[in-house]
């Protein structure tokens, strides 16, 4: 399978949701990253009730309140509840977090991923001219190539409310 590039990535193979797909999942199908994480959160409710079915001391509480395993078996809000703990995809189909989500639903790709190849080699060609090869203990190379995006596209200006 060879790659792909972020100017012109896939359509998310789930065919309803009309977003860019970015990651390969199990079946050799691309996924946004939405609708990966949704499986991936999904997968992870069901293996985490079943541990805790199968686990004894799991019973209702005395007071009669649902313990975890009780909402875990509630289908959408065990998953609600592991899309707070993993994410949901939101921040990784739009890293700026400056477009919109009805762009997004409609095949828009975020322009810090559509220019990600280009920041990296700026970023790459910035460590050579300082003479550095890698990167330090603490720089994290998604915050770095997000910098420059901003650099080159400042975000909008927060609005002030009125009232």
């Amino acid at each position: 399978m060879g790659s792909f590039d972020n100017k012109d990535p896939f359509e998310c193979f789930k065919g309803d949701c009309l977003r860019k797909a970015w990651v390969d999942d199990d079946m050799g199908e691309f996924l946004c990253f939405v609708c990966y994480l949704k499986e991936e959160n999904d997968r992870a409710a069901h293996s985490l009730h079943a541990v805790l079915s199968t686990s004894r001391g799991t019973a209702p509480t005395p007071e009669g309140t649902p313990s975890f395993k009780d909402l875990l078996a509630v289908e959408g809000l065990g998953v609600k509840m592991l899309e707070g703990v993993f994410g949901d995809g939101w921040d990784c189909q739009c890293p700026c977090r400056h477009c919109k989500r009805e762009w997004l639903n409609a095949g828009w790709v975020c322009p810090a991923m559509y220019y990600r190849r280009e920041y990296v080699h700026m970023l790459d060609a910035r460590y050579r001219a300082q003479g550095r090869l890698r990167l330090m203990p603490g720089e994290d190379w998604d915050a770095l190539v997000l910098a420059i995006h901003f650099e080159h596209y400042p975000p909008p200006p927060k609005r002030r409310r009125m009232g």
